[in-house]
């Protein structure tokens, strides 16, 4: 696993792991649940083998999910790791963990928060890219009706057969 260390971080990352009024910590846990709900979704399948580059190994998304359930098990009671394994499956239901729960897994993921920070901006470039691509989608969509739209209206067959009905 990548970054899972206090001694790897940047002096940034290390100044907010020990001012904790830098990070909002529910901003932790809607982060890293989100990136779960969003790997625990797809189909993981590691490909190839492990990258190492300056000794580390490259995250990869399983890792992710592997530290996130460790370290839930780890921190919260046997009822809220209940919760958090049933609620965690959609993001939609992860929101409604109790409060006190979202605030000890934060602090518990703050580490794994930077240590992965690479998935994160993997996913985020991934979505950016699917809303772009829903959107072009969207345009070529209301394109063709426009199109549609005024091919039916200009051919003379189209408006007798609109008045005779």
């Amino acid at each position: 696993m990548s970054g899972s260390t206090f001694d790897e971080l940047t002096p940034e990352q290390v100044a907010v792991l020990e001012q904790p009024d830098l990070m909002p910590v529910v901003s932790v846990y809607d982060s890293c649940s989100r990136l779960a709900v969003h790997y625990k979704q797809q189909n993981l399948r590691i490909r190839g083998g492990i990258v190492v580059r300056n000794g580390q190994a490259k995250a990869n998304p399983i890792d992710f999910l592997c530290d996130l359930q460790l370290k839930a098990k780890r921190c919260l009671d046997i009822r809220g790791y209940a919760m958090w394994t049933v609620f965690g499956r959609e993001y939609d239901t992860a929101m409604q963990l109790p409060r006190k729960y979202q605030d000890l897994l934060s602090q518990e993921w703050l580490g794994t928060f930077y240590a992965y920070a690479d998935l994160f901006k993997q996913a985020q470039r991934a979505w950016d890219a699917q809303q772009q691509s829903e959107a072009r989608k969207a345009d070529r969509q209301a394109a063709s009706a426009v199109l549609i739209l005024a091919q039916t209206t200009a051919d003379p067959e189209v408006d007798s057969l609109t008045t005779i009905s």
